[in-house]
């Protein structure tokens, strides 16, 4: 009785703003991601070359947005869950960083660069973090296994 351990919502609460900050700037940092896409793209004349760069652009954010989900109802360890919402910070403001730069320079500079290759990279990282997260997991199943 009246233990430190007896609220567990008091312990998990730094996680849960973890959680719910990750989760609200994964949809803000998406939303400016696709505007500043649009932006950079106004002059280009093809609308069907627009959406393929808007649909690219959001491809990072759907598999975080999906990996957060996923690993909330999976009960997977809170050391997982926090490292995607880590990550999830991490590329919502990298992400919307380098794409403002990219649409807001002088105009005439090239930077269809910047919308193809930060979803790859920022796909690749969340794939190499999923799959880290994922070793604890096995290993339990492996040792429950074995024993």
């Amino acid at each position: 009785m009246g233990g430190r351990y007896e609220n567990s919502s008091a312990l998990n609460r730094p996680a849960a703003k973890l959680g719910a900050a990750a989760g609200v700037l994964l949809w803000v940092a998406a939303a400016g991601s696709v505007a500043c896409t649009v932006y950079a793209g106004h002059r280009n004349a093809s609308r069907i070359l627009i959406l393929m760069f808007v649909v690219w652009v959001l491809a990072p954010f759907a598999a975080l947005a999906w990996a957060r989900r996923r690993s909330r109802s999976s009960r997977r360890p809170p050391g997982g869950q926090s490292a995607l919402d880590w990550l999830a910070l991490a590329v919502s403001l990298g992400s919307l960083a380098l794409y403002a730069h990219a649409a807001l320079r002088l105009a005439g500079i090239k930077s269809t660069r910047v919308f193809l290759m930060t979803p790859l990279a920022s796909l690749v990282v969340t794939a190499i973090v999923l799959g880290l997260a994922a070793l604890p997991a096995r290993r339990r199943i492996e040792l429950g296994n074995d024993g």
